[in-house]
C-alpha cells in the first residue's frame, strides 16, 4: 500500500472481530479519512500468540513426535509365520507328522540380505524349507528381498517317537550372520488327539 500511496490498513489480514468492531463504529459516516481512522481505531492488534493457538501447536508437535517416534521405532524386517490350513496335518508313511507352514519376510529397507532360520519348539522337531540352502550348521538359509516381501513353504515334521500334544507352539527366528535374532514369529504345530 506504501508503494501505491494509499493508506496501510485498507488490504490486510484481519480478524473477524476487527471487522465487526471496525464496522460498528464507522455506521452511519460518511465516506472519507475520518471514517478510515475511526475504523481503524476501533480495530486491536492480532495477537498470534494466545492460548488457542498454544494449543494448536501444542497438538501439532505431539503428533509430530508421535508420527517421528513411530517411524524410527518401525521394525524394518519382520517375519511372519502361517500354518497352512488344509490339511492341518499330514501323517506320513513312517508314521511322522508334518505341518506346513508359510513364510512371509518383510524387508522395508534397502539392504536385503540372507538370514538363517531356526524353530524353537519341542525337542526333536525337523525343519526344512523348501527351495533354499543350509548354512554350515544346516541351518535353512532365505534370502530377503530388498523392500519387499519374500514366501517360503517350510515343512516341520515330528517323528513317530515324538508324543506330542494335540497343538505344540513353535517359535520361527531369523539370525543374521553374527547369530543375532533379527525377527521372529509364531505359529502352532498341530497332531492327531493323543
Amino acid at each position: 500500500m506504501g508503494k501505491l500511496s494509499r493508506p496501510r490498513g485498507l488490504i490486510a489480514f484481519e480478524a473477524l472481530a476487527n471487522l465487526a468492531a471496525s464496522t460498528a463504529a464507522t455506521s452511519g459516516m460518511a465516506p472519507g479519512p475520518q471514517r478510515f481512522l475511526a475504523g481503524m481505531a476501533a480495530r486491536r492488534p492480532l495477537h498470534l500468540i494466545r492460548p488457542r493457538t498454544m494449543m494448536y501447536a501444542g497438538v501439532l508437535t505431539a503428533v509430530a513426535a508421535a508420527m517421528l517416534a513411530g517411524f524410527l521405532l518401525r521394525d524394518t524386517l519382520t517375519l511372519t509365520a502361517l500354518a497352512e490350513r488344509a490339511p492341518p496335518y499330514v501323517r506320513l508313511s513312517d508314521g511322522s507328522i508334518r505341518n506346513a507352514y508359510t513364510l512371509k519376510l518383510a524387508d522395508k529397507t534397502r539392504d536385503g540380505g540372507q538370514y538363517a532360520l531356526v524353530l524353537d519348539g519341542p525337542a526333536g522337531l525337523r525343519l526344512v524349507v523348501q527351495d533354499t540352502a543350509a548354512d554350515a550348521a544346516g541351518r535353512p538359509v532365505l534370502p530377503v528381498r530388498r523392500d519387499g516381501v519374500a514366501t517360503f513353504r517350510a515343512l516341520v515334521t515330528a517323528g513317530r517317537e515324538l508324543h506330542l500334544a494335540e497343538s505344540q507352539p513353535l517359535r520361527f527366528r531369523l539370525l543374521d550372520a553374527a547369530g543375532t535374532v533379527v525377527a521372529s514369529g509364531s505359529s502352532v504345530f498341530l497332531g492327531p488327539h493323543p
